[in-house]
């Protein structure tokens, strides 16, 4: 389905916060996300549109990640984690970590691709929601 997986590019920030503003209810800001264009980010396309995106840290801290919900189920979302992975593990990244709200019903995603689950932090979020940390060892 995902048909190519590129680095982001400034011209993709809007397709982003649309896919941001469809999953969380809310988008970073045009400035936060072309600073991350200095991070690991990607971009699944399929016939030409921003499917999916990814981003970490370059020392493997996974900030963000999320598919536009037309392109759900279809496993760009996992194609894109693992060219992710690949990339992290090219700059000499041993473990890729995570963390996901409590209640986030897609980290089961997460889960079926080998994270574990480490610890949780009470309160972690503004609402009060708490926050799991998952980590994945790269081999």
């Amino acid at each position: 389905m995902i048909e190519n997986i590129r680095e982001a590019r400034k011209g993709d920030i809007k397709a982003v916060q649309k896919i941001q503003n469809e999953s969380f209810g809310y988008s970073y800001s045009d400035g936060k996300l072309l600073d991350m264009l200095n991070e690991l980010f990607f971009i699944g396309e399929v016939d030409g549109k921003v499917a999916s995106y990814a981003i970490a840290t370059r020392d493997g801290h996974i900030i963000h990640m999320a598919t536009d919900m037309e392109f759900r189920g279809k496993g760009i979302g996992r194609r894109l984690l693992m060219h992710l992975e690949r990339g992290l593990k090219k700059l000499g990244v041993k473990k890729v970590r995570s963390h996901q709200r409590e209640n986030n019903p897609y980290r089961v995603f997460y889960e079926e691709q080998g994270y574990r689950s480490k610890h949780i932090v009470p309160n972690y979020y503004k609402n009060g929601d708490n926050a799991v940390f998952m980590e994945k060892e790269l081999i």
